[in-house]
């Protein structure tokens, strides 16, 4: 059981748009976390996950990163820290 203080903790997950990932995005949005997000080729599918978890009084961000690449990796964290703080 998660019990954590509502909008206290900051979840990264990547390849959130699908399967596991989408799960795991919408359970720890439900235990109160803001989620951020990576998805690669799943834009319809991260859309929906954000308007979802957002519906239901939640904070998510959706990024586009091949989480393969250091790169997009890096670029993630960057632009998940200015809305979320720390991770």
């Amino acid at each position: 059981m998660i019990t954590q203080a509502k909008h206290s903790r900051v979840a990264l997950i990547t390849g959130g748009a699908k399967g596991l990932g989408r799960y795991m995005a919408r359970t720890l949005a439900g235990a109160g976390y803001r989620i951020a997000f990576s998805y690669w080729h799943s834009e319809e599918q991260a859309q929906e996950l954000l308007r979802l978890i957002e519906h239901t009084g939640g904070e998510a961000l959706a990024v586009q990163a091949d989480i393969t690449n250091s790169q997009h990796l890096n670029d993630f964290v960057r632009q998940t820290e200015p809305r979320f703080g720390q991770i």
